[in-house]
């Protein structure tokens, strides 16, 4: 038979998860994305609930290093 004929048997075995089910991939780096973008759309929508119709967003990141690392990172460079 041809590669088409063979594919679904050989994927008889693989379960299919919905994505959004799958903690092994939301915690995954993949993923990061889609946890920022639940940690910015999940408080808007309860603060909506609870009648608040405008806020700030302070966004920051530990990623963030000091001017005196990031100098001592480029000399290395």
């Amino acid at each position: 038979g041809t590669k088409e004929d063979e594919l679904p048997a050989k994927l008889s075995h693989v379960i299919a998860t919905k994505a959004y089910k799958n903690a092994e991939f939301l915690d995954s780096s993949l993923a990061r994305h889609v946890r920022i973008m639940c940690e910015l759309q999940e408080p808007s929508h309860r603060l909506k609930q609870h009648g608040v119709e405008n806020h700030f967003l302070v966004v920051g990141s530990h990623l963030t290093m000091l001017p005196e690392e990031r100098d001592v990172q480029i000399a290395e460079l």
